[in-house]
């Protein structure tokens, strides 16, 4: 349910993108929608209930297209994404193992990205306003993190109210099987 909302508000933001990019005659406009096919595959095998094949395949989809945005648009902080993979990884896998392979792969690819950037000579492209767009990117990463955390936290009150009623529920039935054993002790 988390990743296929992720998957929706991703599908929302590349295709802004994409546009403004457009609009705004950014040579790599279409860019973010290489994100579009691993995002119907995903939401196909989760359908499928072939819930850990979409994992692995959102986790390597994003991981492969993240990497190659990093390339593809220095300088606009594509890079940022990758901690929204990270997280995302963290929430969306039971395994632990999982979890920390992607966020070693994601840190990997930072820090191969860093250093490539360091050391390769940057050619800006006049389109792009390199204040702005690496701004833009890393709020949609902060609200990408934010969506997910007031879902676990929705998550966590929800379950807690079915506890507290689940309790309620269970006092109450301990304090009619007290009536009831008394009654019965007053009748031996």
């Amino acid at each position: 349910m988390l990743l296929n909302g992720l998957l929706m508000i991703a599908t929302f933001s590349v295709i802004i993108f994409s546009t403004v990019y457009a609009i705004i005659g950014y040579r790599y406009f279409y860019g973010p929608l290489y994100i579009l096919p691993p995002v119907v595959l995903v939401l196909f095998l989760n359908h499928k209930g072939k819930f850990v094949a979409a994992q692995n395949t959102y986790l390597t989809f994003s991981l492969l297209i993240i990497s190659y945005w990093c390339y593809e648009g220095r300088g606009n902080g594509n890079e940022y994404t990758l901690i929204a993979l990270a997280t995302t990884a963290t929430l969306i896998c039971d395994k632990r193992s999982t979890v920390v392979l992607s966020n070693v792969l994601c840190a990997v690819v930072f820090v191969l990205y860093k250093i490539y950037d360091s050391y390769t000579p940057f050619t800006p492209d006049p389109v792009i306003n390199y204040a702005i767009v690496p701004n833009v990117i890393m709020l949609n990463t902060v609200a990408v993190i934010s969506f997910q955390i007031a879902f676990f936290r929705d998550l966590a009150k929800h379950y807690n109210q079915k506890l507290n009623d689940k309790n309620v529920e269970l006092q109450f039935a301990e304090e009619e099987l007290k009536l009831s054993n008394t009654e019965l002790n007053l009748v031996n």
